[in-house]
């Protein structure tokens, strides 16, 4: 059974080579990362080396807590996530959707692939994919399981899947 824990960069600090690096993470995205905190030079140091091991980083949680675009300049992400309180509420709630379209206008301008958090519904799922969201994750398509159940739901689902394992 795979799994794969996402490291904030504030636990990479007692590690010395990229050799450490790839052998606690073989290819898995990291999201979640806290970068709020008390060493940013540190953060920035690792998120950059990790980047530069190929590792796809991403912002979580887009527009909500410490996600800001400041982050979005200045961090080596390949991957914007809209927050699901934006996500689930776009149907109903034009300011939602405004700031659902904006957040991945915003996110495909800078390069980044988009992914909306929080998808529970086809009717999410036709909106954003005419909004132009590369990713949807959520409830619509599987509820978390356990690692050993991953591969016969893949094999089942009959859909084009990416996996986080966590």
């Amino acid at each position: 059974t795979a799994a794969a824990t996402p490291i904030g960069a504030y636990g990479m600090s007692g590690l010395e080579t990229s050799d450490d690096w790839t052998a606690l993470l073989p290819g898995f995205v990291l999201t979640g990362i806290g970068v709020g905190m008390t060493n940013p030079a540190l953060a920035m140091s690792t998120l950059t080396g990790l980047h530069e091991m190929g590792i796809r980083l991403s912002i979580d949680d887009y527009g909500t807590g410490y996600s800001s675009m400041a982050y979005l300049n200045r961090l080596p992400v390949d991957e914007l996530k809209v927050d699901r309180s934006f996500v689930l509420n776009m149907l109903d709630n034009d300011n939602d959707a405004i700031l659902v379209r904006s957040a991945i206008d915003l996110g495909h301008n800078l390069g980044l692939t988009v992914v909306a958090e929080g998808v529970e519904t086809d009717e999410h799922v036709k909106a954003l994919r005419h909004l132009g969201c590369d990713i949807a994750q959520g409830y619509h398509f599987a509820r978390p399981m356990p690692a050993d159940d991953v591969v016969e739901w893949l094999r089942t689902s009959g859909r084009q899947t990416r996996v986080a394992v966590a």
